[in-house]
């Protein structure tokens, strides 16, 4: 028969994978919502993902003074259920508060990011760290514990992930709040399973009441509605979904219906000029053109735009979300005509697999403000786009330009672009409009829009004969083509200039310098390395580049195949899945060697993040699909094994207590993951690219193997 004991660590560690399950699923909700409210990109993604690691880091240190032995069931009961029913809340002050505390309208400079988001998180953070920690004391010290503990926490991590981003957002399309209640509901039947496996038969059925009335609850309110009517305020909201690619909401002010992606406006039906300069500027030089492939935008009526055009046979109109053509659909009259053929695809899959060819390509992308939108603007996808061009067929694309004045960034943002344009074609012209238009060519192109529109029978309200002064159209080209004086500015998919211009650009307006950042977290670092001890040194090194590595390879698969979003779940699976595997590989390790296998671990993981450069290098030439997909769950398997294994060894040879162990290799890898994560989406990858991104946290594996070596003989142990 069973202990009571024995019964007791079983379901501490349940506790452990159920910390994780819920934890990560509050993640990837409350990420989610910070990105509708501050509409980030990359940048407030590896800020908000820092600060989360950075809050959860300090919970666990702080727990480092606990005592083992003493009986903390109440208390972990008592953290579990605040960490279970904080997420909904706030979520909920997120959207509902946003405009009441922070100016509606206005951009947010990253302090004030910052500062919202800490103190949101800062309670469920600092609160599951502190618990993590505390479970760790309570399964006692035997050997291989702790090493469960980190495993069943990752595997619960790798469950709450798959469920909330497979099953309750890709495949169900619940909002985020009817997520977050269904958490809760998970969470108080564990409780009640919790309580009837150790006998408190009264309390688990009153967790199994309360269940029954929250979910009673769950289908009386819709605070989905109530929270984006506030956030929304001065629109009519029409409608407002969560898709796999993000939240899309439809509004309405007077006659203009808006489409918001993750708080970013995709379009809006009412710029009837920017509708007809999106389309006109490109047709005006190919007016017999029969067959346009149009990426993203249409919904604003540019598809409908084509037609007006009498030789149009085929517009092939690509977007990503397919909840865009749903809401289209339902609130806009532009999809109806039979000629415009919809494709829910990411545009890079579709140009690789498709046979058609096209006389026009409208790439009406938004500016990239981040490594998923450049991709939309290297040399790579231009040669891609002339592919699938017939003989003289032209591409038109676009930046948002200032009209009188451009900042030295916004020049070499637009450098770039037109370098990289002439790198793929014979001939480019740029036409400044609303926005700035560059068209590209390997036939001859001319700035006569003016005589061309009056050959033409068009019905056009802006773009007509009075707005296009040719002339005018000239000069200020000029002017602008004048200021591109660097020939060396190129964008690729593996060095992506344009998005580090745009984030150096960006960063402008709240008047931080750029290198402000890397300055701060290489001090940060070099400090961290100099004065902790050396387990801790090896800890820290291990996060930083776990999570430095599958951030670049997140990249890098979403250059090579044009969408991560779907794969990401299967990456956050696999990557848990290797923190699992790691952790319980190292619970046979024992003995006075246990510096050696630390300093092994740390040249195999500098050696392999060096191969896995190699193979990225390669990997593009690879025809086969499949094998690239195996080469990158493999590879970011490996890289969490050896993070996983790091932390088990660290733990094993440690002679503190229990508490100040895993909060010392608990906090390390956290404060490095944060680091890492950060580092490398802000600077490290824009300026020098993913492969040598690569390479270089593979040497800061032996760097690391450097300073070990001499603290431990200096022995700093």
């Amino acid at each position: 028969m069973e202990t009571e004991n024995n019964i007791s660590n079983r379901l501490l560690f349940a506790d452990a994978f159920f910390l994780g399950f819920t934890l990560l699923g509050a993640q990837i909700i409350l990420l989610r919502e910070f990105l509708l409210v501050f509409s980030g990109n990359e940048l407030v993604i590896g800020l908000l993902l820092a600060i989360w690691l950075l809050l959860t880091a300090a919970g666990s240190w702080s727990a480092r003074f606990l005592k083992t032995g003493r009986n903390y069931d109440n208390l972990i009961r008592l953290l579990f259920t605040f960490i279970a029913i904080y997420p909904l809340a706030a979520a909920f002050g997120i959207e509902y508060f946003r405009n009441d505390l922070l100016e509606p309208g206005r951009m947010l400079s990253l302090a004030e990011i910052a500062g919202y988001s800490s103190v949101l998180l800062l309670p469920l953070c600092f609160t599951g760290g502190f618990l993590f920690v505390l479970i760790n004391i309570s399964t006692g010290e035997a050997k291989g514990k702790l090493q469960n503990c980190y495993a069943l926490e990752s595997l619960g991590s790798l469950a709450g992930g798959a469920l909330i981003s497979l099953v309750f957002i890709f495949y169900l399309q619940i909002d985020n709040f009817k997520s977050l209640e269904y958490l809760i509901i998970l969470n108080l039947v564990f409780f009640g399973i919790h309580d009837f496996r150790k006998g408190k038969y009264l309390e688990s059925f009153v967790f199994a009441g309360i269940t029954l009335g929250l979910l009673l609850f769950v289908h009386e309110y819709d605070l989905n509605q109530l929270a984006k009517k506030k956030l929304f305020a001065g629109q009519e909201l029409l409608a407002s979904n969560e898709t796999a690619y993000g939240n899309l909401t439809v509004t309405r002010t007077g006659d203009q219906t808006n489409f918001f992606e993750n708080g970013v406006l995709l379009f809006s039906t009412g710029d009837v000029t920017r509708r007809e300069e999106d389309v006109h500027y490109a047709l005006l030089q190919r007016p017999e053109a029969m067959k346009v492939l149009l990426i993203g935008g249409g919904v604003t009526g540019t598809a409908q735009e084509l037609l007006k055009y009498n030789g149009m046979q085929q517009v092939d109109y690509l977007e990503v979300n397919p909840a865009v053509f749903d809401m289209a659909r339902e609130f806009t009259p532009y999809l109806g005509d039979e000629r415009i053929r919809t494709y829910a695809v990411d545009p890079l899959m579709f140009i690789k697999k498709t046979n058609e060819r096209y006389d026009v390509v409208l790439v009406n992308e938004p500016t990239p403000s981040g490594a998923q939108m450049n991709r939309f603007y290297t040399i790579e996808f231009y040669r891609r786009l002339k592919k699938v061009l017939l003989p003289g067929g032209i591409i038109s694309t676009r930046l948002t330009a200032s009209e009188n004045y451009m900042s030295d960034d916004e020049v070499a943002m637009q450098t770039s672009v037109y370098n990289s344009l002439k790198e793929s074609f014979a001939h480019v012209l740029v036409v400044p409009g609303k926005k700035l238009y560059f068209l590209a060519s390997d036939s001859m192109l001319a700035m006569d829009f003016a005589e061309r529109y009056q050959n033409l029978q068009l019905e056009n309200k802006y773009v007509t004969n009075a707005y296009l002064n040719d002339d005018l159209l000239r000069f200020r080209a000029g002017q602008i083509v004048a200021t591109y004086t660097d020939s060396t500015l190129f964008n690729y998919d593996f060095k992506p200039a344009v998005y580090l211009l745009y984030i150096r650009h960006w960063l402008g307006f709240f008047g931080i310098d750029f290198r402000v950042i890397p300055i701060v977290a290489l001090v940060l670092i070099l400090l961290f390395l100099i004065f902790s001890k050396p387990m801790a040194t090896a800890m820290f090194t291990s996060g930083f580049t776990g999570a430095a590595a599958e951030v670049t390879l997140l990249i890098a698969f979403q250059v090579i195949f044009g969408y991560v979003y779907l794969f990401l779940g299967i990456i956050i699976t696999v990557f848990m899945a290797g923190l699992t595997i790691g952790s319980l590989m190292s619970k046979s390790c024992r003995g006075n060697n246990i510096m050696k296998r630390v300093n092994v671990i740390q040249l195999i993981s500098g050696v392999f993040l060096l191969a896995l450069a190699v193979m990225l290098l390669f990997a593009k030439e690879v025809q086969h699909d499949m094998l690239i997909r195996w080469l990158f769950s493999i590879a970011m398997l490996l890289v969490a094994v050896l993070v996983g294994y790091q932390y088990g060894v660290v733990v094993c040879s440690s002679r503190k207590k229990i508490s100040r162990a895993v909060a010392s290799a608990y906090s390390s890898d956290l404060v490095g993951s944060a680091l890492g994560s950060l580092l490398v989406v802000v600077f490290v990858l824009p300026v020098l690219g993913l492969t040598t991104t690569l390479l270089l946290i593979g040497g800061f594996h032996f760097l690391t193997l450097f300073i070990l070596t001499v603290k431990h003989k200096m022995k700093y142990l």
